[in-house]
């Protein structure tokens, strides 16, 4: 009966750990997904509503804010006040901003779109530094005349995006290239504790009443054997 049980408890919890995993990495790639439905629409929003009315200045000066990578971004570095674990990048293999610039990683996945356009997300997980994380990606492509306005060539672009910029970067685009990506990065940490405390806390459970039914088995056991003499 020891055995038996110990196989029972053994199989249970390999089930029980799996469906755990499972679960945690499913709640990660949900928020993850929240958040780059999020940037989404903050870049819908500003292409619609905002860059119509900023664009009326450029021959003025050129606000970053009509950039809808911009306006995502910054929309998620005030959500990071309340959740700092969550990352976004527009991660750009030409950016004309450099902090969109793609590092190696990142443009691996860039690189990955462009091999491939019939993939629309990659997930995956990764070491930042001794933490595990996982990342959601989607390509961004040049689906729009109007973007070329600006990363065509120097000459094209505004004269106040340059005075900002340069032209040293952010040129060369053309219609319907996938020139960079949209990641989204959550740390696993937190989950796989979670996970791990709430494993503990049903094995323990499975634990003790494996040796509750053993126990109570041999009593009766016992009480059968020294009837039956």
């Amino acid at each position: 009966m020891g055995i038996v049980m110990a196989i029972a408890v053994g199989v249970a919890g390999t089930i029980v750990y799996r469906e755990l995993h499972r679960s945690a990495r499913a709640q990660a790639v949900e928020t993850a997904s929240l958040l780059m439905a999020a940037a989404e629409a903050t870049r819908v929003y500003t292409t619609e509503f905002i860059k119509p009315q900023l664009d009326k200045r450029l021959d003025i000066e050129f606000l970053p804010q009509s950039v809808p990578a911009f306006a995502a971004t910054e929309t998620v570095i005030t959500l990071r006040k309340q959740f700092p674990e969550l990352t976004y990048k527009e991660a750009t293999l030409n950016p004309s901003n450099p902090r969109d610039r793609a590092s190696d990683w990142e443009a691996d996945l860039v690189n990955s779109f462009r091999a491939d356009w019939a993939q629309s997300q990659i997930v995956g997980e990764r070491m930042q530094g001794s933490i595990p994380v996982l990342y959601v990606a989607k390509p961004i492509k040049v689906d729009s005349p109007t973007c070329l306005t600006c990363h065509s060539t120097p000459s094209e672009a505004p004269a106040s995006m340059i005075r900002l910029y340069g032209e040293a970067n952010g040129f060369g685009w053309k219609l319907d290239e996938i020139v960079g990506a949209q990641i989204v990065s959550v740390p696993l940490s937190t989950s796989d504790e979670a996970t791990r405390r709430t494993f503990t806390i049903v094995m323990g459970a499975l634990g003790l009443i494996a040796l509750l039914v053993l126990g109570v088995g041999n009593v009766l056991i016992g009480k059968s054997n020294s009837g039956t003499n």
